[in-house]
């Protein structure tokens, strides 16, 4: 049984893993500059929003489909020029993987979520040049609330369903975010919560 499960009471956490990075970060930022462009959101849902991105696709799996994908991205195949890169991903993100999608938001984004069903997300900060947080989620209150890293990852895990998150844009400022797409494994992300959230106690982001 691969059921829905996020531990009670958290909306998100970062994941004891190795961190993520490309093997060759000259190659890396070429690559990325020349084949980046717009993501473009090709059908309406529930949030009603779209063109705060730039990025690209470097991974699509052999179950990825663009009839179940409401954006579309520029693709150029990046498992075989970053071997380590991908090896650490493969091992270690606990999801069998359809699509990796890079994006650099060029515009705020509004509180809301991704899903109307529940859903957990999994997010890696390949390259940061704010130097507060920017991602957040909004309380009971209407407060946002940032999420922040320890320095040993650079991935966290958030369930989309408990809270809204959006993100700041900081002038002269970007993040580069690796998003993951396709069938989570709760067996692997209960595993990894239960050691993630002692490890990174004072990281977690409670439901409230």
């Amino acid at each position: 049984m691969n059921e829905f499960y996020f531990p009670s009471g958290v909306q998100s956490f970062p994941l004891d893993i190795p961190k993520i990075a490309v093997d060759d970060v000259d190659l890396w930022r070429s690559i990325y500059t020349e084949k980046k462009g717009p993501i473009e959101k090709t059908a309406i849902n529930h949030n009603g929003f779209s063109g705060a991105w730039v990025g690209l696709d470097i991974y699509h799996g052999p179950n990825y489909s663009t009839s179940k994908d409401i954006y579309t991205a520029n693709y150029y195949d990046c498992s075989k020029i970053f071997p380590n890169m991908f090896k650490t991903i493969f091992e270690n993100i606990p999801m069998d993987i359809n699509c990796i999608r890079v994006a650099t938001s060029i515009k705020p984004f509004i509180p809301h979520t991704d899903f109307s069903i529940p859903v957990v997300s999994l997010r890696t900060i390949l390259h940061e040049q704010n130097e507060v947080p920017t991602f957040f989620y909004v309380n009971n209150k209407g407060e946002k609330i940032y999420q922040t890293l320890p320095h040993s990852t650079n991935t966290w895990i958030y369930n989309d369903s408990t809270m809204l998150h959006g993100s700041d844009k900081l002038p002269n400022k970007s993040k580069v975010l690796f998003m993951y797409y396709g069938v989570p494994n709760f067996k692997k992300i209960r595993e990894l919560a239960d050691k993630s959230v002692v490890r990174y106690k004072q990281y977690i982001v409670p439901v409230i």
